[in-house]
């Protein structure tokens, strides 16, 4: 068994450097890309696009909400793309806060500033642990909090730097 499964480990090790080979330099910089989008571009996580929990329609139970529901949340429902759009620009918005977050954020706030290194690595951890394997939009759903709270942290700058110009201007 040990001996098997070292020849397996060599055989996936010589796979694996033979398609890096493959690949080249641009070429896998350019798969490291399209994972990143087929990882961060869908507001909606990739809703409807996978998985066939509801290829099946169940009787409604609740004759009110449930056709409404389905509407807004059925990817052929008659509001789905106002629905999907909204989540997309909701999603946009998060991630460029969280840019903002490590861009604006300056040592000045010392209170915060392990939390928002630990929020900034959580994510940068996660993007890599993307790309190297399996990449997927659903399996960022659960680190919403995390992209949620740092973005909290992108807004803050904005605000004071938003709060120094007012008062700027009111002196003027």
């Amino acid at each position: 068994v040990i001996r098997r499964k070292a020849e397996r480990r060599k055989a996936n090790l010589e796979v694996s450097l033979e398609r890096l080979n493959n690949f080249g330099v641009v070429g896998y910089v350019k798969h490291l890309v399209k994972k990143l989008l087929v990882t961060y571009h869908d507001g909606t996580f990739a809703w409807g696009q996978e998985g066939n929990f509801f290829k099946k329609y169940y009787d409604e139970i609740n004759t009110k909400a449930a056709p409404f529901l389905r509407n807004v949340y059925y990817p052929d429902g008659k509001y789905y793309y106002i629905w999907s759009t909204a989540a997309q620009a909701v999603w946009l918005m998060i991630l460029l806060l969280c840019l903002l977050s490590g861009l604006l954020v300056n040592g000045s706030n010392s209170d915060n500033i392990n939390i928002i290194n630990i929020l900034h690595l959580s994510v940068v951890g996660l993007t890599v642990f993307e790309l190297l394997f399996e990449c997927r939009a659903r399996y960022l759903y659960t680190y919403i909090p995390i992209y949620c709270i740092t973005a909290v942290f992108g807004i803050s700058p904005l605000m004071s730097k938003t709060v120094k110009i007012t008062e700027t201007k009111k002196f003027l």
